[in-house]
């Protein structure tokens, strides 16, 4: 794998989304090549269903390297904002306490009750992984439409 510099800003973003990439394959237990091979299945599919009867179309958009940063760049932001937070909370062992009373600035516990984190790899957390990616939530998904059309307006 190559070193991603970070003097530049987008050197900066890079290492975060490789770092963010490493820690969903962790979560989901796949590797790289798993990760990345679902993704595009899902970018190809997403592009074939929307120009299904256009095939020029398909592929100058498919091919294009504005639309794949815009594809790439929407994944990153769904790993961030939607599944990362939840998967992390789910893989994190919590404690929580019960019945606490407070007297005279003085915290008595009654007890601490653990809830054990679900395993990395656990088919829950792929199911939620590769729902948040599908390619057929996304295109009826109003605000990612929005940002799809509006770089499709761009390469044309």
């Amino acid at each position: 794998m190559k070193t991603i510099a970070t003097a530049t800003h987008i050197g900066a973003v890079r290492q975060t989304n490789q770092s963010q990439v490493q820690q969903v394959c962790i979560i989901i237990n796949w590797s790289e090549e798993q990760y990345c091979n679902y993704l595009f299945e899902q970018y190809v599919a997403f592009v074939e269903l929307l120009f299904e009867r256009y095939p020029i179309m398909q592929k100058q958009v498919l091919y294009n390297p504005v639309m794949r940063g815009f594809w790439n760049n929407e994944v990153n932001k769904r790993n961030k904002n939607e599944f990362l937070n939840f998967a992390v909370d789910l893989t994190t062992r919590k404690f929580e306490l019960i019945k606490a009373q407070i007297k005279s600035h003085e915290i008595i516990l009654a007890g601490v009750e653990c809830t054990e984190p679900m395993p990395f790899g656990a088919p829950y957390l792929i199911d939620e992984f590769m729902l948040t990616h599908n390619y057929l939530r996304l295109r009826n998904d109003e605000e990612f439409m929005h940002h799809y059309n509006r770089t499709l307006k761009l390469i044309r």
